[in-house]
């Protein structure tokens, strides 16, 4: 049977552990594994980064269009000024 082209090699009690590279198949070192897990932990830590980064530009925004929407409008929306961060922070995060 050919080696490991992404094939599951083990699984262990946390997850399930897969080997792109068919030199690896079947060895027992595991830096290799080790290696992939911590790429991977630093791209879902990056994309987690950015996408709170984005959320918080948007609650800014949001905070300061409502800071600075005239005071007719505000209450003719029903919305009291002083109120922005807690609007803006509704709306982004829920």
């Amino acid at each position: 049977m050919p080696a490991a082209r992404c094939q599951l090699l083990r699984r262990t009690a946390a997850k399930a552990i897969f080997c792109p590279w068919p030199e690896m198949a079947g060895t027992d070192d595991p830096r290799g594994h080790e290696q992939r897990t911590k790429a991977t932990t630093m791209t879902h830590l990056i994309d987690r980064l950015k996408r709170r980064a984005k959320e918080y530009t948007l609650y800014r925004r949001t905070r300061d269009e409502i800071a600075r929407m005239p005071r007719d409008v505000a209450l003719d929306l029903n919305i009291y000024p002083g109120d922005a961060d807690r609007i803006a922070r509704r709306a982004v995060w829920g």
